[in-house]
């Protein structure tokens, strides 16, 4: 399939620079995926009537400090990259981030009147913008 749709090869035209600096952005990826399961599982144990236990305070805030190793090693990504991957990124970050400022005050609308979407629509709307900004500047750019 991504012979016929050349944009959409992750990993088939990176460097082997490229391909070895993805590795790590793989593995904390999985490891704060990981940790945000283990804290979803921890916290609906501890659920009563006061709210969150102290161990499921505890696992919600070892999951969030789990997504700075990703941010680091993205970040670190990107300085290693060539320019053009990286103006594919920076455009899809910046894509991700212009639609959630605008589903944001949308749903915060919404939301006050009484909608409750049950999930993060806002955070949502970043991760699919950032997904599609990629998809769509690869194809531009190449």
């Amino acid at each position: 399939m991504s012979k016929n749709i050349p944009y959409l090869n992750a990993c088939d035209d990176a460097a082997p620079q490229d391909r070895r600096s993805m590795i790590p952005l793989l593995a904390t990826s999985l490891a704060w995926v990981g940790a945000v399961i283990a804290a979803a599982a921890v916290m609906n144990q501890g659920d009563d009537a006061a709210g969150i236990s102290a161990r499921g305070w505890v696992a919600a805030l070892v999951a969030s400090a789990m997504a700075l190793p990703v941010v680091w090693a993205f970040v670190r990504y990107l300085s290693r990259t060539d320019d053009l991957n990286r103006e594919i990124h920076l455009r899809a970050l910046a894509t991700g981030l212009g639609l959630g400022f605008v589903v944001w005050p949308a749903v915060s609308l919404l939301e006050s009147h009484g909608l409750e979407p049950g999930w993060p629509v806002a955070y949502m709307a970043v991760c699919v913008g950032y997904i599609g900004g990629v998809v769509v500047w690869r194809g531009r750019f190449r």
